[in-house]
C-alpha cells in the first residue's frame, strides 16, 4: 500500500519549481508596477499572490498525477527511468493516483476561485482551460503530449499564464514587460521537460509515445534546448531595460549555460535526470534573483 512518502515522490518535488518561479516573477513586477505609480500596495495583494502560489503548485502536482494515472495505465512507464511513478511501479493503484489528481486539481480550483473573485471572473475560464490541458496531456488516446506539443503547452501554461495571469491578478492589467518576463519561466519548463523526453527517446519510441525529441531526434532537441536557455538570457535582459537592477541576475548565466554542455554530453538516464534537477533548480534559483532585483529597483526608483 502506498504510503504519504511514495505519493509525495510521485508528486515529483524536484520539479516543482516550474509552477513557483513564474508566480514569484509576475509578482514581483505586479509589484513594481505599483511603486512606478507611486501606489499603495493593496492589502489583499499579498493575499491574492499567495492564493495564485497555491494554484501553480496544486496545478503541478495534478499534472503530474495526471500523467503518472494515464502513463501508467497505457503501460508507457513500464520501463521508465527517472522520478518514482506510483501506477508504472506498482506502488499505487490507479484509482489512488487518479483521487489524487482530483484532489490536487480541486484545491487548485478553490484557490483559482478566490484569486478570479478579488480579480476577473475571466480567470476562471483560464484556469478551467490549464486543468483541461493537465488531463489531456496524456489522459486520452488524442493526448497532445503523444503528439509532440508538449513542449509548447508547458510554455503556455508556465509561462505565459502563470506569469502574465499572476500579473494580471494583482494589477488587473497587461504589459509588454509580463509577456517578456513569462519567457523565463516558460523557457525554463521548456527546457526541464525537453530533458526529461531527450532521456526517454527511445523508451518513448517503443511505447509509440511520440514526444517532440522522439519525432524529431536527439541532435535536434539539444538544439531546441539550447534556443529555450538564450531565450532566458534575452528575457533578463529586457527585463533589465526597465528595471536595471534586474541585470545583476545574469550573474547566473555561466551556470545556465553550462545546462547545454552537460546536455550534450549526457549518455546514461542518470546523467539525464542530473540535467533536469539542475535545471529545476535554476529555473528557481534564477527567478527568486530577477524577482527580488526587480523589486529593489523599483523600490530605489530603477
Amino acid at each position: 500500500m502506498a504510503t504519504i512518502k511514495d505519493f509525495y515522490q510521485g508528486a515529483r518535488p524536484k520539479t516543482l519549481s516550474a509552477s513557483v518561479s513564474p508566480v514569484f516573477i509576475g509578482g514581483a513586477l505586479a509589484f513594481a508596477a505599483y511603486k512606478d505609480q507611486k501606489a499603495d500596495i493593496p492589502a489583499v495583494f499579498y493575499i491574492a499572490f499567495f492564493a495564485a502560489l497555491v494554484v501553480a503548485l496544486a496545478l503541478q502536482v495534478g499534472v503530474n498525477y495526471a500523467n503518472d494515472y494515464s502513463d501508467g495505465k497505457k503501460g508507457t512507464d513500464d520501463v521508465r527511468v527517472g522520478p518514482m511513478r506510483l501506477v508504472g511501479s506498482g506502488t499505487a493503484t490507479p484509482k489512488s493516483v487518479f483521487i489524487a489528481m482530483c484532489i490536487s486539481f480541486a484545491i487548485a480550483g478553490l484557490a483559482g476561485l478566490f484569486v478570479a473573485y478579488k480579480s476577473s471572473w475571466w480567470l476562471v475560464a483560464v484556469g478551467a482551460a490549464c486543468i483541461a490541458l493537465a488531463y489531456l496531456y496524456t489522459g486520452t488516446k488524442f493526448a497532445y503530449g503523444y503528439f509532440g506539443f508538449g513542449e509548447l503547452v508547458v510554455f503556455i501554461c508556465f509561462g505565459l499564464v502563470a506569469t502574465v495571469g499572476t500579473y494580471y491578478a494583482l494589477t488587473h492589467e497587461i504589459t509588454l514587460y509580463s509577456v517578456i518576463a513569462s519567457f523565463i519561466s516558460g523557457m525554463f519548463s521548456v527546457a526541464i521537460l525537453l530533458a526529461n523526453n531527450i532521456r526517454d527517446i527511445e523508451t518513448d519510441r517503443e511505447s509509440n509515445k511520440k514526444t517532440l525529441p522522439a519525432r524529431i531526434g536527439h541532435k535536434a532537441a539539444i538544439t531546441l534546448f539550447k534556443i529555450a536557455i538564450l531565450l532566458i538570457f534575452l528575457s533578463i535582459v529586457g527585463i533589465g531595460v526597465k528595471y536595471h537592477w534586474a541585470f545583476a541576475a545574469l550573474i547566473i548565466s555561466p551556470f545556465i549555460g553550462l545546462l547545454s554542455i552537460k546536455l550534450s554530453e549526457a549518455k546514461t538516464p542518470p546523467e539525464y535526470i542530473g540535467v533536469l534537477v539542475k535545471t529545476s533548480k535554476l529555473n528557481l534559483i534564477t527567478s527568486v534573483l530577477v524577482s527580488a532585483f526587480v523589486v529593489i529597483s523599483a523600490i530605489a526608483g530603477n
